[in-house]
């Protein structure tokens, strides 16, 4: 039913304006080609436009020369305004790490962002939140599902407010990358370039050094090499149609101190591509997409014997796209489908020994038991097809009066599975017995020196769970005289809601003089989503393990009984939708031959999804409930400039944040009861709730990109990264017990005592980082040429701490890279 009533909302009104018959007439004017850095169009994704807030965009020559280390997409995307990466994503501890950091925009939790790419959704809808890849029962997840690479990107946008009516389905940014097409003449190219531990500084403590070669189970990564090697080509294959094919690959490798030995741990991040473009006429345009980016991961259990297993990552995306162009409009459409794994491959069977004669090699660990094997098998698979429709009409022009349309539907299906294929049998209490006799065989039991007594059991299951989202939006351009006012709306039909969610945006700017460049802004919006389909199938699995136990019969093992079960349920129903509020207010003024911008920006957001109290049901099962209690308040002030002029071009910004949150994911649960809720802080009892967060908190933050062409075909791009001192709480270990009116009364009215933690402030000092690289392009022979690169990050060398724990961050370090270009 919803449906067929927004069929006729999203597409009333280019009929009205007669667009559609008018497709077949003149070619319309060819847009400029924006620069690397724009400010946002409103209305429709990929329209170039220069007159808006809310925007940065990184061109493809800048992409391809940024000093970026793994060159991932966040890698990037720390440089525009509205954008906080996690502290700890340049860790000097864990230097063969390749996979993209975390970000927040706009003071969202880093889960809460849309990534795009070619205007199809990549986001990680599988438990983006989890990190841990040695969980017995969980497995690592990531906010995006695909890793494009940058070198093919015609560009990568970043939207942190003001964000378009064409983009749903978030509370914090929106991510969008647009591959480049193939060029008109044949070309080809293959190259290298790497780094290593050799190449690079590290600033870690002594102190730390003994205590992490003393932790086998900490992370630690002093030695590492990396090596990526890509090829590919693009040719026309008629007068009409070319082609573009590519192949990457980045390879981590690095010895890890396990047990009494080294032993070498990889990470591999591969990516294919493929892009055909058929252009029947300069009105028309068809393209037909391939890509794929597994990632794989081969780790071992530390201080455990025979536990190597292999994490594998990453998907797959196919998609067709058509766009049709007019003097009155452009019609776009396109249809994709892409699938995404996490993968574990390990060993289905865990045995914690105590020492013995044939149990010995956890002494070379340090540890208190003997340890050997596995987790199992476990397996993640998310499933996304998309179809969008849109159309956006050109400017109709009537005296002093112009305006346009755009209007667009879109329907996206998710599928999510979760499987244990077999059981895993997880050993962890024995006991020491002499003169012990096991049955032949037998896999928890030594002879004459002990046997398990107990065992967890975690059973195979497979679930499966599916959303379907419809969503239509209609937007328009006016203007008049010196003002332009931009109202939007967004209707999303979620199917996990009972009713349709309205996002109303509008954006007004005033040029008070005749000088465009010069004007005042101020935009109000509402961004809905957040729905986080994986705590569905979370609820669906029910119980996945018991435990059970035995006892000693005449000196030998007795059969196994039922001791527990698993308690633990899920309730993932009746939520509401997530929503962010905004407020801005701006001005663009020309500075110095360039735009200096200047935005307030204002978010409210709230209904986020957050854990409940687990509490124990007449069922027996201990139900954890998901809530609406989180909630965040947002400020930021943004300051930008950018110029370009002949062989230079320079992106400069300042950001100031402030962010109160209580929670950094849906897996954290919102205080509530005054135990959890206070804490005494400064001298005073504060809650948790109204106090800023600690990560993704930098308040002030300054970047500056610089590019120069030579005469000699000598690239040099330099980025300095500015990130202001920041303070944390830490627990001093004290408590202090709460005021009555605080502490509250129980059901019977009587006065509630509860203590709360003593927390003192420490700050985390500010830093300045310098990247540079130089890209040569040296002409060998008629079209062919050899490129050389150099990347030296943290040029100066500095030393820079970070996190509550001060864990450093890498010190300089050489990416060197070398290939040839037909």
């Amino acid at each position: 039913m919803p449906l067929f009533f927004l069929l006729p909302l999203s597409f009333l009104m280019p009929l009205f304006l007669g667009a559609f018959p008018c497709l077949a007439s003149e070619d319309p004017p060819e847009p400029k080609t924006p620069s690397a850095l724009l400010l946002a169009p409103l209305l429709v994704p990929d329209r170039s436009e220069t007159d808006a807030s809310g925007l940065t965009r990184f061109e493809g020559p800048l992409l391809e020369k940024m000093p970026a280390g793994n060159r991932t997409l966040t890698d990037v995307l720390q440089s525009a305004s509205g954008v906080q990466i996690e502290e700890l994503s340049d860790s000097g501890l864990t230097g063969g790490e390749i996979l993209p950091a975390r970000i927040s925009i706009s003071g969202a939790r880093f889960h809460e962002n849309d990534f795009r790419m070619d205007g199809m959704g990549m986001n990680g809808l599988m438990s983006p939140a989890s990190s841990d890849s040695l969980a017995i029962h969980d497995i690592p997840g990531h906010a995006m599902a695909l890793f494009p690479d940058l070198d093919l990107l015609e560009s990568l946008t970043v939207y942190s407010h003001d964000i378009p009516a064409a983009y749903g389905g978030f509370t914090g940014g929106v991510v969008s990358a647009r591959t480049r097409n193939p060029k008109e003449t044949f070309s080809a190219w293959a190259g290298w370039r790497g780094t290593r531990n050799e190449w690079t500084s590290f600033h870690i403590p002594w102190e730390l050094q003994k205590d992490l070669q003393a932790s086998p189970a900490t992370p630690y990564q002093p030695r590492f090499e990396k090596n990526e090697v890509r090829a590919g080509f693009e040719t026309p294959l008629s007068q009409n149609q070319a082609l573009l094919f590519s192949v990457k690959r980045l390879k981590s490798t690095f010895p890890v101190a396990h047990l009494s030995t080294k032993d070498t741990q990889t990470r591999t991040a591969d990516h294919v591509f493929g892009k055909l473009v058929h252009r029947p006429d300069s009105r028309k345009t068809f393209e037909v997409l391939f890509q794929a980016t597994p990632y794989e991961a081969e780790n071992f259990i530390p201080s455990a014997r025979e536990s190597r297993f292999t994490y594998r990552g990453g998907g797959m995306k196919g998609q067709v796209s058509a766009t049709v162009e007019g003097t009155s409009g452009v019609l776009r459409a396109h249809a994709g489908h892409m699938r995404a794994e996490n993968e574990r491959k390990a060993p289905s069977l865990w045995r914690k020994w105590e020492y013995g004669p044939a149990t010995e090699w956890g002494r070379e660990g340090d540890l208190d038991s003997s340890r050997e094997g596995g987790y199992g098998d476990f397996f993640r698979q998310q499933d996304s097809s998309s179809l969008h429709l849109g159309f956006s009409t050109h400017r109709q022009e009537r005296g002093p009066w112009g305006i346009s349309f755009d209007t667009g539907l879109s329907l996206d299906h998710h599928t999510l599975r979760e499987k244990r294929p077999e059981t895993v049998w997880v050993y962890t209490a024995s006991r020491k017995v002499l003169d012990l006799v096991c049955a032949d065989g037998a896999l928890d039991c030594i002879p004459g020196d002990q046997f398990f007594y107990r065992r967890t059991v975690y059973t195979p299951y497979d679930v499966e769970v599916e959303q379907w989202d419809l969503a239509a939006h209609l937007g328009s351009e006016i203007h008049w005289n010196n003002v332009v006012v931009r109202p939007g709306l967004r209707l999303q039909f979620p199917d996990s809601q009972d009713s349709p969610a309205l996002s109303p945006r509008i954006f007004a700017a005033w040029h008070p003089v005749q000088n465009q460049d010069f004007r005042l802004r101020a935009g109000a919006a509402r961004y809905q989503g957040g729905d986080a389909i994986y705590l569905r199938l979370r609820e669906k699995r029910g119980s996945v393990y018991y435990m059970e136990h035995r006892g000693l019969e005449q000196g030998r093992p007795g059969g196994w009984t039922l001791y527990s079960q698993d308690v633990r349920h899920y309730r993932y129903r009746n939520l509401a939708l997530p929503y962010s509020d905004e407020w801005t207010l701006g001005a663009d003024l020309p500075l110095m031959g360039g735009i200096l911008a200047a935005t307030w920006v204002e978010r409210r957001t709230r209904n986020q999804i957050t854990a409940g109290e687990a509490l124990t049901e007449e069922s027996g099962f201990r139900v954890t409930r998901y809530t609406n209690e989180g909630s965040s308040d947002y400020k930021a002030f943004h300051l930008s400039w950018q110029r370009a002029w002949k062989r230079h071009e320079i992106m400069a910004r300042l950001s100031f944040e402030e962010n109160i949150s209580a929670t950094s994911s849906y897996n954290d649960e919102a205080p509530s009861a005054p135990e959890e809720r206070y804490v005494f802080f400064q001298g005073r009892f504060q809650d948790k709730n109204q106090l800023p967060r600690m990560d993704y908190a930098r308040p002030w933050s300054a970047d500056l990109l610089h590019t120069l062409d030579t005469f000699a075909g000598i690239r040099i791009s330099t980025r300095a990264r500015y990130r202001a001192a920041y303070k944390i709480r830490t627990d001093t270990g004290e408590e202090k017990e709460l005021p009555q009116e605080l502490a509250g009364v129980d059901v019977h009215g009587y006065p509630l005592r509860a203590s709360v933690p003593v927390l003192r402030e420490e700050t985390l000092k500010s830093y300045l980082r310098f990247d540079s690289g130089l890209h040569w392009q040296i002409p060998l022979a008629k079209g062919l040429s050899l490129e050389l690169s150099a990347e030296v990050l943290n040029v100066f060398n500095h030393a820079i701490f970070t996190g509550p724990a001060r864990i450093p961050l890498t010190g300089r370090q050489l990416w060197l890279g070398a290939g040839l270009r037909y």
